[in-house]
């Protein structure tokens, strides 16, 4: 199975049920933003996220991550994802536009 390199919108339980997830892969979560940076960086720690961002624009400019995981509120998913799927990162939206 490929390994493919992940980051995080987020940081409430939808997303660290997703780095949870993930650990139990070959996959990597690289990175992860949150408006709550308290809440991005206790992620970090637990899971082993090696970089908290200070914005979205700052996770879309990283080349480290093939696919962002969006797991913010509904109202922000299509604003994320636009953003990311421009930036050139797949993407995976945990709820429908």
């Amino acid at each position: 199975m490929q390994k493919y390199k992940w980051a995080i919108t987020g940081s409430g339980w939808i997303s660290t049920q997703m780095a949870q997830a993930l650990q139990d892969t070959v996959h990597e979560i690289t990175g992860i933003f949150s408006i709550d940076e308290e809440g991005a960086k206790e992620a970090a720690d637990k899971y082993g996220i090696r970089t908290v961002y200070p914005s979205l624009e700052s996770m879309l400019a990283d080349s480290d991550a093939d696919i962002l995981y969006i797991g913010t509120p509904n109202e922000v998913h299509e604003q994320e994802t636009v953003a990311a799927l421009q930036a050139g990162k797949h993407v995976f939206c945990e709820k429908p536009l």
